[in-house]
This record gives C-alpha cells, structure tokens and sequence, in this order.
C-alpha cells in the first residue's frame, strides 16, 4: 500500500484475489468510492502448465481501519482474459465501465447510481 508519501507497506491480498495473475485493478468513482475491482486471467502458458483462468473479476472494498480487502462480489459472466478496466463518461455526465478482453469484445458494464 502507497502512504501518498513514498512510503509502502506490504499487505496480503484475499485468497478469491490470488486465484490468477491480476493485470487490472479500478476503482469505482462517485458514491462508490472505496470500491474497487479486479480483474486478470492468463491462458498463454505452456501445456503442461494449463490456463491461469481461476478468477472472474472481484468486485472488493479496503477497510483502512482494520487493514483488510474485503471481497464483495464476483463478476460471473465475465469470462476470459481481462487485460484492462477503465471508465468512461458518456451522456448526462454518467460513467460505465469498459473492461478489455484478449481476442474478444469489450465488455461494458453501467454502474447503479
């Protein structure tokens, strides 16, 4: 964890966020601040090794006072290889979610107000 002064402090990740390499991280804006979400997978390995595909994306919030990650939820339809997580505005200044999958389509998710 980065203290904003150029200071880490190393803290374990829950089990349901270790299931796979993770290459995205986000954070959720507005009233969902505290939020935030995973997301990774890896199927270019070599055949003995089998695919790196244990992990939908994991919605999670951290808890400063106790120093936790508290998983909330899984993204069950969202399968394959998340390479990035990003949101954008579109009209009436509302945000969705657009997360990039390796050799697939983006997938865009709304948020609940």
């Amino acid at each position: 964890m980065n203290d904003g002064k150029g200071d880490f402090t190393r803290k374990d990740l829950p089990g349901e966020l270790q299931l796979a390499p993770i290459f995205s991280f986000t954070s959720f804006p507005g009233a969902h601040a505290g939020t935030h979400m995973a997301s990774g997978n890896f199927y270019g390995v070599l055949p003995y090794e089998g695919q790196y595909d244990a992990m939908n994306p994991t919605v999670f919030n951290y808890n400063k006072k106790s120093g936790q990650f508290i998983p909330l939820s899984q993204l069950p339809l969202i399968r394959g290889e998340c390479r990035d997580a990003k949101w954008i505005n579109y009209a009436g200044d509302k945000k969705i979610l657009v997360l990039a999958r390796n050799n697939n389509q983006l997938t865009f998710l709304k948020t609940i107000p």
